[in-house]
């Protein structure tokens, strides 16, 4: 738990008012030990987009901050670290005259982290990617291949890293960035997943080119063979569907999951597929009302996988959003009992697993991370 106040949905979503009350558990829902842990104090509103561990006693979650509450529209990169017993703040590397975010991170080790996200400067139509490596002393600005943008990185290794984002595909092999080949230009690419040197999958939304197909897209997947990424083909029906995180625990257990607009309802849905080592097919995932997505997911094991997002939520002054934690069991996915601790807006946006703990960042106004045992 962390800053108070109404939150404002950078850059992703838009603004909602405080809520009179916390609104009660959604039917249905599985009684679990999801418990808030205590986050930094900000006192400016704040989100963390993405979560990484190399082991329980380090951790990494990274988002961004207003800049002040004068203006909290504009906002600086944040990095918060867990050490074992608690969650702090790291320093970051200064820049002036821009708004900067992170948006992915992937913790290799106690001295090997790095961090994606963009530079909105002043004055200027053109975003900047941002890249920052931790050596296990501070975090300081690594030179990026390309001006295009990746929104999410991850890596088997300390030499094999994938940073990933719409038009651009970087690799590091431990000493130097690359840019690859991208497999289809258009694809708008959200997540990667990195299982080996030679297995790697990148997962987003492939908008339809079509008349009368306005803003419509379906799901979109790329699969990396050592040599080069490959479209594959993910079944979909006639709904808006786009995937908006990707975990493999083997070659053979690979799980997708975002959202879905059905276009006879006008509800937005939850959304999940699966990967088995041959072929992608759509899973039946439970909904929680008219609104929700998922954002993130990560895969443990053939029967056990945990994907997060945010559902909609009703009280006396409007509606807020709530969060979604839902755990796969092998068979089927069911819908856990999450914690909501502040009036504002409450949703998680990624999801890792450590040891024995399950472990969801993201927002109640401030940064949000709570924790379970995976068992």
């Amino acid at each position: 738990m962390a800053a108070r106040g109404s939150l404002a949905r950078l850059l992703v979503i838009a603004t909602i008012g405080i809520a009179a009350g916390l609104p009660a558990a959604p039917a249905g829902a599985v009684a679990s030990d999801i418990q808030v842990v205590p986050t930094p104090a900000l006192a400016r509103q704040a989100a963390l987009t993405a979560v990484s561990f190399s082991s329980a006693a380090d951790g990494w979650a990274v988002g961004r901050v207003g800049e002040s509450l004068a203006a909290p529209s504009d906002v600086d990169t944040l990095i918060e670290h867990w050490n074992g017993s608690s969650w702090t703040v790291s320093p970051t590397p200064a820049v002036d005259a821009s708004d900067e975010t992170l948006t992915g991170v992937v913790a290799l080790s106690g001295t090997d982290a790095w961090a994606v996200g963009r530079q909105d400067r002043y004055g200027y139509n053109d975003d900047l990617p941002l890249l920052l490596h931790w050596d296990g002393s501070g975090w300081s600005p690594a030179q990026a291949p390309s001006a295009r943008i990746p929104t999410a990185i991850a890596g088997s290794a300390a030499d094999d890293v994938w940073a990933v984002g719409t038009g651009v595909f970087q690799h590091f092999d431990g000493v130097s960035w690359s840019v690859v080949a991208v497999p289809d230009s258009k694809a708008v690419i959200s997540s990667v997943t990195v299982v080996s040197p030679t297995d790697a999958w990148a997962v987003g939304q492939k908008p339809v080119d079509k008349p009368g197909y306005d803003h419509t897209s379906h799901p979109y997947a790329a699969h990396w063979n050592g040599v080069a990424w490959r479209t594959v083909f993910v079944p979909h029906a006639s709904t808006d569907a786009r995937l908006a995180s990707v975990s493999a625990s083997s070659a053979g257990d690979v799980w997708a999951v975002g959202s879905a607009f059905d276009r006879r309802t006008g509800d937005h849905g939850t959304y999940a597929q699966h990967f088995d080592g041959t072929r992608w097919r759509q899973v039946d995932i439970p909904d929680q009302g008219a609104s929700n997505g998922l954002t993130g997911v990560v895969a443990v094991s053939a029967d056990a996988a945990y994907a997060v997002g945010h559902r909609d939520g009703q009280t006396s002054l409007g509606a807020v959003w709530r969060t979604v934690v839902q755990r796969w069991d092998g068979h089927s996915w069911t819908i856990m009992t999450s914690p909501n601790d502040t009036r504002s807006d409450n949703y998680l946006t990624s999801v890792s697993v450590v040891g024995s703990d399950m472990w969801a960042v993201g927002s109640d106004g401030g940064t949000l991370a709570v924790r379970a045992a995976s068992g």
